[in-house]
């Protein structure tokens, strides 16, 4: 996934101009070639200098190893290299960060060449798919964020994407099943119940509520635009993750074939019929998105290219005109590949209401999560958090 935009943001790897961003890496097409060319070849290389950081025997000694080793702390993916026309990457004149028009301007029946607007589509969808498969192994990593007092969203809007970074999985043992009985929303406003996770035990589980938000805020620092925003722009998009942490939960939940929400760690939100009975909404914000999906058959490409369009809401508070018109345009981007996709996928005859019915699993997804956030609102407002945390605050008060 590539883009031909420039902004002011260098590279990772050697602090040139970024051309994009590579293989989930902001970086150049110097770096992106060399990590491209080193994986697709397999070659193997050694540093035979002491006493220099790996930036600097890089740097001054052009050393292949320190380079390579920079690539991949600057969170570099290997799954995203292909081999195909790999020697000839160098001599190649055509910029390989460039959109083909073909795809910006492609429409469902193809006015352009069919071959070449195939060829783009399975190109975007394929890259797409090599992220959102990173967003699935952090899930499911040893990467475990916590929730403490003094969080504020600075620490998220700059570096890299965490995507690209093998922390390892979180347990080598599948967890056993449980039940994940947090207070419903509706019962603690009604009972001022106060929230305290100040103790909770991250080495045994992760709470999903919190890490589920920092995992797509990695999922959305990924996508090739993000790093050509303004610092503004990029503030307000990592701060309506929750928005896509909700739709990525759910979409879990639905592979496998839970009917509320479950997680990777084995639990599953239920509670007792009366109170269920009490918290019909929350119950409905845990039920209603799988169940939309399950009812549409979504698969993984029809489900990645949602998430993306979710993401992409060119109507968030704060975002600079500039910023907008480029989230309109990658949404459309996003929806002409899906009604491809839909039509390819599902026939000519029932594609079209397949697609708009698609479309209706992202307006599920903005209706609960606004109740969501109101209600957060409410608990904040009547100070039922033991603690204030001035990263959850600016995630459920974005709009």
């Amino acid at each position: 996934y590539r883009t031909s935009k420039t902004a002011d943001s260098t590279c990772s790897v050697c602090g040139k101009p970024a051309t994009g961003t590579h293989y989930l890496s902001v970086s150049c097409n110097g770096c992106r070639s060399f990590f491209r060319r080193s994986i697709a070849l397999e070659k193997k290389y050694n540093c035979k200098r002491a006493g220099f950081s790996k930036k600097e025997c890089f740097l001054r000694h052009r050393c292949k190893h320190c380079r390579m080793a920079l690539c991949l702390e600057s969170g570099m993916n290997s799954e995203g290299v292909r081999t195909e026309g790999i020697m000839g990457d160098e001599e190649n004149t055509h910029d390989d960060n460039e959109v083909p028009n073909d795809l910006l301007e492609i429409t469902p029946l193809g006015r352009h060449n069919p071959k070449l607007i195939e060829q783009a589509l399975d190109r975007f969808m394929q890259d797409l798919l090599m992220i959102e498969s990173a967003h699935d192994r952090l899930r499911i990593s040893k990467y475990t964020p916590m929730m403490t007092p003094e969080l504020v969203m600075e620490e998220f809007t700059s570096g890299s994407s965490k995507l690209g970074i093998d922390f390892g999985p979180m347990r080598a043992t599948p967890y056993p099943s449980m039940s994940v009985r947090l207070i419903p929303l509706e019962i603690a406003l009604k009972q001022r119940v106060q929230l305290d996770f100040s103790n909770f035990d991250y080495s045994s589980r992760k709470l999903w509520t919190f890490q589920d938000v920092v995992y797509s805020i990695e999922f959305i620092k990924a996508l090739p635009f993000f790093h050509l925003l303004d610092y503004a722009s990029k503030r307000v998009l990592i701060a309506s993750a929750l928005f896509c942490s909700n739709f990525t939960s759910a979409y879990y939940s639905y592979c496998h074939h839970s009917d509320r929400t479950c997680y990777p760690d084995g639990g599953t939100m239920s509670w007792r019929a009366e109170i269920q009975a009490q918290s019909p909404d929350s119950t409905r914000f845990h039920t209603k998105t799988i169940a939309t999906m399950r009812e549409a058959q979504l698969d993984t490409r029809e489900y990645t290219l949602l998430k993306v369009m979710l993401i992409c809401n060119p109507l968030l508070k704060g975002l600079t005109p500039n910023d907008m018109k480029l989230l309109q345009q990658e949404k459309e981007r996003c929806a002409k590949t899906l009604f491809s996709y839909v039509l390819s996928r599902r026939g000519f005859t029932k594609g079209p209401a397949i697609y708009v019915q698609l479309l209706s699993v992202i307006d599920v997804v903005y209706q609960l999560t606004t109740f969501q956030k109101n209600q957060q609102i409410f608990m904040l407002a009547l100070g039922l958090y033991k603690y204030r945390i001035p990263f959850n605050e600016e995630i459920f008060h974005s709009s």
